[in-house]
C-alpha cells in the first residue's frame, strides 16, 4: 500500500519538494472539490433529519389542519412529538410530495 502524502511529510519533516504551480493549483482544486462534496453530503443528511412544524407541513403539503390530523390518525404521516408540539420529518413530507 502506498503511503499517503501526510505520512511521507510526517516521516521526512525536512524534505524539500519542487512542485509546479499548475500541479499545486490542481491539487488545491481537487481538495476543495472533496471538501465541497463532503459538505453537501453532510447537508443532505441534516436536511433529511430536519423537523418542520405543523403549520410548515400544512403549507408544504397544501392541506388543512383537519387533513393533517386525519393523516396522523391513519398513520399516513407520522408525527414527532416534542412535549406539546407536533412536528414532522421533512423527509416524510418530501416522500409524500414525490421528491
Amino acid at each position: 500500500m502506498k503511503p499517503s502524502l501526510l505520512e511521507i511529510a510526517e516521516s521526512y519533516p525536512d524534505i524539500c519538494i519542487n512542485v509546479k504551480l499548475s500541479d499545486l493549483l490542481e491539487t488545491f482544486r481537487q481538495v476543495a472539490e472533496e471538501i465541497y462534496e463532503a459538505h453537501e453530503r453532510e447537508k443532505a443528511v441534516k436536511e433529511e433529519d430536519y423537523l418542520v412544524s405543523r403549520e410548515e407541513a400544512m403549507k408544504m403539503l397544501d392541506v388543512s389542519s383537519s387533513t393533517l390530523w386525519r393523516w396522523e390518525k391513519d398513520n399516513y404521516l407520522k408525527p414527532v412529538r416534542q412535549g406539546v408540539k407536533v412536528k414532522f420529518h421533512k423527509r416524510d413530507i418530501d416522500a409524500l410530495m414525490g421528491r
